[in-house]
């Protein structure tokens, strides 16, 4: 192949590498930046959502139990691709939202495993200023993380 043909072919590979990147990108971004929203069937305590290829499931302990004197959710990280140590401290990402009173603080998070699977405990004290956060009234509450994976928001919401 002589050399301006050579160049030629050059350019075409290099121009089909960079749109090829630049597509990838726009259509990641518009798969990350959404909001997940999802709902358990009437007492089912599991929930899960997959976005910006990281997928979580969720299961919400003792969920009957409304006297309870914590929230505990099991919590299951996976990804193939991302590095999940930036989601070590998932209570930083996390708030818990009941009958409109949004918690952010006095959630805790006790993990377990790392890489590409990271799992744990997240809960709270079923109190927050005196009160209690779920009592016989409440009919739902919902587990909010934000920016996991690039998604926005995931809101897994639990009917109790």
């Amino acid at each position: 192949m002589n050399k301006p043909k050579r160049k030629m072919v050059f350019i075409l590979f290099i121009f089909t590498l960079v749109a090829g990147v630049g597509i990838f990108s726009i259509s990641r971004k518009k798969i990350t930046s959404q909001i997940i929203y999802k709902e358990n069937s009437k007492k089912e305590s599991i929930t899960n959502s997959e976005g910006g290829n990281i997928y979580l499931e969720i299961e919400f302990k003792d969920i009957e139990n409304k006297n309870k004197e914590e929230l505990i959710f099991e919590v299951s990280m996976y990804t193939h691709t991302e590095d999940l140590s930036r989601y070590y401290e998932l209570d930083k990402f996390s708030e818990i939202i009941v009958d409109g009173l949004h918690i952010k603080n006095g959630i805790t998070w006790k993990r377990s495993g790392g890489g590409h699977h990271v799992g744990g405990i997240l809960k709270i004290k079923n109190y927050y200023n005196g009160s209690k956060i779920v009592d016989n009234n409440t009919k739902e509450i919902k587990l909010k993380f934000k920016n996991i994976g690039d998604v926005k928001e995931r809101i897994h919401l639990y009917k109790i």
